[in-house]
């Protein structure tokens, strides 16, 4: 009798563990997904509004908490991904697959240097990027949605500053007084720059062959408003470079391809050059420049001297990060001083460390290295773009602005199983 209900058990417990590695994960997982992305980014966005303070202690409080409640799905869906194919490897008598290991690998190395930093957006962003992977969305629709959310959040924080409701500082059209505003952001940048990336996600979800000109128009119209209110040089140069890319890939495609795709043979030199002049850069400037820069933060030169500051203050080269509370409070009433560094290459290593600067590098050039295979030359434009901005610009790694890092779901198995089948080949 008691052998029969052993081997029962051992069946009706064969069954179930058959079902967990059969289950279609994605009819669950991808609706859960898309949820986890909804709270998550408009809930970002309030974070870097004058809206969040609004919302007293215990609004602040439900904000974090269903903040939360998107990351645990995130968790949710790697965890079970990860357990999934290690249990079907393991059946097999394998080790798990190679693009399940390095995916590990990288949270792995996130968790640390969160905790070394006490920052846990190393490993919130590296979670949000592995669950993409997982569940393999339609990046395009994806990122539609992402561009919806990002531009309904610049309208609704307009409208509450012209109504009063959260600061703005306002422009005096008659006496000619530039001034800079926020549209009820937390800074004065984040508008013009969101609207960059808006940009680059509506045509990236579009496709360079199907956006029109009026549509191309429009965006451009709307980056040169919120250049013209906000004042912010950056991203309306990245966001004019960009379009006229776009507008000469769709007549003249041809002709760019040939040039891109020369030009993409040599595209490790233009990282190079971004990271010897983000590393470098610094300290020939204050070697040479003798210029007193007290008064204009928002300059290039004050932005080298603010990371040549940092870099005397901090360990450049740790394993994995360290703490720095950056001094640039913008939502207090007491702003203190500005220390902080915009280059994104140098924050990276200087917050998180070497090890999680070269896995953010090596996702980055995996993606331009997959749209380089498909003859997708705008999207390496686009991206090598983003790497140009970097240099005066922290976002790098900051999906609520940026959220490229995801594309690295595309042929990201794939790749792997290349690699690794090219490796076994030598």
């Amino acid at each position: 009798m008691d052998l029969w209900r052993g081997r029962l058990n051992r069946g009706m417990a064969g069954k179930i563990f058959d079902w967990y590695l059969n289950f279609d994960r994605k009819r669950i997982y991808t609706p859960l997904y898309y949820l986890a992305m909804i709270i998550y980014f408009p809930l970002m966005l309030i974070s870097i509004s004058y809206f969040q303070p609004q919302l007293g202690e215990q609004g602040i409080k439900v904000v974090h908490y269903t903040r939360i409640l998107a990351y645990l799905i995130f968790l949710l869906i790697v965890g079970d991904g990860v357990a999934k194919s290690s249990l079907k490897e393991m059946c097999k008598k394998k080790f798990p697959p190679m693009s399940q290991i390095i995916l590990v690998g990288m949270l792995a190395v996130s968790i640390i240097s969160a905790y070394f930093s006490r920052k846990s957006e190393a490993f919130v962003i590296m979670l949000i990027i592995a669950a993409t992977v997982e569940v393999k969305p339609d990046t395009k629709k994806l990122f539609m949605l992402i561009a919806g959310i990002q531009f309904c959040s610049i309208i609704f924080f307009w409208y509450l500053s012209m109504e009063g409701i959260l600061p703005n500082e306002i422009r005096d059209l008659d006496r000619g007084i530039l001034g800079r505003h926020s549209f009820g952001f937390a800074y004065v940048t984040f508008p013009p720059m969101l609207m960059l990336f808006i940009t680059m996600e509506y045509i990236y979800a579009r496709g360079v062959e199907t956006v029109t000109l009026t549509e191309m128009g429009i965006l451009g119209v709307i980056n040169y408003i919120l250049f013209r209110y906000c004042v912010s040089r950056n991203s309306v140069i990245i966001a004019g470079v960009y379009l006229m890319s776009v507008f000469l890939y769709k007549y003249l495609s041809v002709i760019i391809d040939k040039l891109m795709a020369l030009g993409m043979k040599i595209y490790g030199m233009l990282i190079a050059v971004l990271l010897a002049v983000s590393f470098l850069g610094p300290g020939l400037y204050v070697k040479y420049w003798k210029g007193d820069v007290s008064e204009e933060l928002g300059t290039l030169t004050a932005r080298l001297w603010l990371s040549y500051s940092a870099m005397q203050r901090y360990n450049v080269f740790t394993l994995f990060g360290q703490k720095i509370e950056w001094e640039a409070p913008l939502l207090g009433e007491n702003k203190g001083d500005y220390i902080f560094v915009d280059n994104a290459y140098l924050h990276l290593l200087l917050d998180f460390g070497v090890v999680f600067f070269v896995v953010v590098i090596l996702i980055y050039l995996f993606i331009i290295d997959t749209f380089k295979v498909k003859n997708e030359y705008i999207n390496c434009i686009m991206m090598i773009l983003i790497l140009v901005l970097a240099v005066v610009d922290p976002r790098l790694w900051v999906l609520v602005f940026n959220p490229f890092p995801l594309l690295l779901s595309i042929g990201y198995e794939d790749m792997i199983i290349k690699m690794t089948l090219r490796r076994k080949k030598k």
